[in-house]
């Protein structure tokens, strides 16, 4: 330290001291840290790191008003329970447009950055909602296809490995390629060939424990079992022959007659064509 005399003005001596300060060498940046176990909404105060605890039961945090740009939050999952924390922007202040982040697993983690005035922007670890999520270019997750993850194409070709789990009605408009078996919980019926489609190709041959109904190509009351590759009905059954004329059966296409009576044939088989059949009841030799 070094001491200065200056002149008097009036009856105040001015001193100026200089100061060299050593900066020490494990000098660290650190947060404002706070642990929390229920719903909890951050005030003005400074506070940089919030450690969610979600134990008990899941819940939302509050980001403080976004209006100092450049301040910085994060958020941590705690604890290794279900319960998801959520994160949500205060009031009509933003998360990326109108999100939300969701920290479902131990550990997750956002970080949370204030731009301009009302809006905060995400890097997050963890899984999140948005309101909308807009990519310009290919999406790649979780290592992408060929890995472990999927990969979404520029012009909407979705490839992914793993599983695909569908909960309610799933519309496919063009054809369905299997490549591999079609595996039918035992919980739930697997519908092939429904509503639009006209086709539904599987390779290779796939085997199917239950019961495997169509519910398209239905013709005079006859339920279609099997078609060919042009749409031809090849097998089909029902308790009415098919009508002479009638469209749609291949020629030697099979219909079975399921109410005739014990002991007589049921058996018919198409001798006209695929425009115009005509099913003749095949006899015993």
């Amino acid at each position: 330290m070094k001491l200065r005399t200056v002149p008097f003005i009036g009856s105040l001596i001015l001193v100026s001291l200089s100061l060299l300060v050593a900066t020490p060498a494990d000098a660290q940046i650190r947060l404002k840290w706070k642990t929390v176990a229920s719903a909890y909404s951050m005030g003005d105060e400074p506070q940089n790191a919030i450690e969610a605890d979600a134990t008990t039961a899941a819940f939302t945090v509050t980001l403080r008003s976004a209006t100092i740009p450049g301040y910085i939050v994060v958020v941590t999952k705690k604890d290794a329970s279900v319960n998801a924390i959520t994160v949500a922007a205060k009031g009509t202040d933003s998360i990326l447009g109108g999100g939300s982040a969701t920290l479902a697993s131990q550990g997750d983690t956002a970080t949370f950055y204030c731009g301009s005035a009302g809006k905060w922007y995400k890097d997050t670890a963890g899984a999140y909602t948005t309101g909308s999520l807009a990519v310009t270019g290919a999406a790649t997750i979780g290592g992408g296809y060929g890995s472990t993850g999927v990969t979404v194409s520029t012009t909407g070709n979705i490839q992914a490995n793993g599983t695909l789990t569908v909960d309610g009605v799933s519309t496919q408009t063009g054809a369905v390629y299997v490549n591999g078996g079609i595996d039918r919980s035992t919980a739930a019926a697997l519908a092939i060939g429904a509503t639009n489609a006209t086709s539904c190709v599987i390779t290779p041959a796939t085997t199917v424990t239950g019961l495997l109904t169509g519910t398209a190509g239905f013709k005079s009351g006859s339920a279609t079992v099997l078609k060919d590759s042009t749409g031809d009905i090849l097998i089909s059954t029902g308790t009415t022959k098919p009508a002479d004329t009638t469209t749609g059966y291949a020629k030697g296409s099979l219909f079975i007659d399921t109410d005739v009576v014990s002991g007589t044939s049921g058996l018919y088989v198409n001798v006209g064509t695929n425009t115009s059949c005509i099913f003749k009841l095949v006899t015993n030799a």
